[in-house]
C-alpha cells in the first residue's frame, strides 16, 4: 500500500493539487511513530500537506453520515464499529475542509465519501509516469 500511496502523491504533486490529511488520520499515523519524533514528524507533515481539522462542522457532518450508514452500506460490508467511527470522522473532516476527492483502498470508506458528496477513487495500481523521476526512487 505504501507504494500505491507514493504513486498517488507523485501524481498529485505533478498536477499541483492541494493534499489534505485529516487530523484523525494524523492521530492514527502517530501511533506508529516514536513519541520523541512526534513534533518533527507533525512539523514535516504540516510543511507538505494541509491538515483537515475535526471541528464542530465536521462533527455535525460525521453524525449525519453515521446515521446514513445503515441504509447505504450492508452490515457485512462495514468494518468494525471503532474503525467505522474513525472512517466517518476522516471523511467528514475532509469534506468540511473542501476536499472534492478522497483516495482510499477501503471500499466502505469510498462509500462513506460518496455519501458525503465526494469522489472516492481507489489508490493507483501503478505509477502515472512511464519513466519515474530517478530522484524519487529508492
Amino acid at each position: 500500500m505504501q507504494k500505491r500511496c507514493g504513486w498517488l502523491l507523485d501524481r498529485l504533486a505533478d498536477e499541483a493539487h492541494k493534499v489534505f490529511i485529516s487530523s484523525i488520520a494524523l492521530g492514527e499515523i502517530l501511533t506508529g511513530i516514536r513519541r520523541e519524533n512526534h513534533g518533527s514528524f507533525v512539523a514535516e507533515l504540516q510543511r507538505r500537506f494541509h491538515i483537515a481539522e475535526f471541528d464542530i462542522p465536521a462533527s455535525s457532518l460525521a453524525a449525519r453520515l453515521w446515521q446514513d450508514i445503515p441504509q447505504n452500506i450492508a452490515k457485512e460490508d462495514r468494518p468494525e464499529r471503532r474503525c467505522l467511527h474513525s472512517d466517518v470522522m476522516i471523511v467528514a473532516a475532509a469534506k468540511v475542509a473542501t476536499c472534492r476527492q478522497l483516495y482510499t483502498h477501503e471500499p466502505s470508506v469510498r462509500k462513506i465519501a460518496e455519501l458525503a458528496g465526494m469522489e472516492a477513487p481507489d489508490l493507483p495500481k501503478g505509477p502515472h509516469r512511464l519513466f519515474p523521476d530517478p530522484a524519487t526512487q529508492s
